[in-house]
């Protein structure tokens, strides 16, 4: 009983931050976007240099 009760508290907590976990990984994303893009223009200097 009590680790039903852990699993579907989890459940809630999962569900509840749904709504916040859909910002957070479109931030990573975006984040990772700029990182590579950096990244590639620094390549781009070295390149050229």
């Amino acid at each position: 009983m009590i680790e039903e009760k852990s699993l579907q508290s989890m459940v809630d907590e999962l569900r509840g931050l749904n709504k916040h976990s859909t910002v957070a990984i479109l931030d990573c994303i975006l984040t990772g976007l700029r990182i590579s893009s950096i990244s590639s223009v620094a390549d781009l200097v070295l390149q050229q240099n």
